[in-house]
């Protein structure tokens, strides 16, 4: 009995092993000059995901792929996005600025905090070298729309312009 029960257990670790996710992280840094992000901003829970559409601002994207973490058995991307006005070399938002930049975190999984969550504290700060790449560093924080749990959300990185 002790070895069938030793059997058992090798025979189910194998497995996980075997459906473990063995996908590379991806993340991407980009922005768009004369643009800005859309969505029904009434009924942003009901939404996936927003547009970038033709504007007067600078629309700034961090997706990621979330390839590697623990107990996510699936690609899904995440998007942190907001906009700035397009004649800034630097900026800092804080939460007072979120709403009117548009500041949101998206999660596109099949989970219960899906589509788009408003950031609600923290700052976003960039500042344009002279090559005209953004160096953007993000430390906010948003509310999931049905868990309540907080989700903090750190990344920096240099973004380059979107070539379409």
């Amino acid at each position: 009995m002790r070895t069938k029960i030793v059997i058992l257990v090798v025979i189910l670790l194998a497995a996980m092993n075997l459906t473990a996710q063995d996908v590379e992280f991806k993340e991407e840094f980009k922005y768009h000059s004369g643009a800005r992000i859309e969505y029904d901003r009434g009924r942003p829970n009901l939404q996936k995901k927003y547009e970038v559409i033709p504007g007067d601002r600078l629309v700034f994207e961090y997706i990621t792929n979330n390839a590697g973490e623990s107990g996510n058995a699936m690609v899904a991307e995440t998007y942190i996005s907001f906009q700035v006005g397009d004649t800034a070399d630097a900026f800092v938002l804080n939460a007072d600025d979120f709403e009117s930049s548009k500041a949101i975190y998206i999660q596109m999984c099949r989970c219960q905090d899906k589509g788009i969550q408003p950031l609600n504290r923290g700052t976003i700060k960039g500042k344009k070298d002279k090559n005209g790449i953004w160096n953007v560093e993000v430390d906010a924080y948003a509310t999931g729309r049905r868990s309540g749990g907080t989700y903090h959300l750190e990344v920096s990185g240099a973004f380059k312009e979107k070539s379409e």
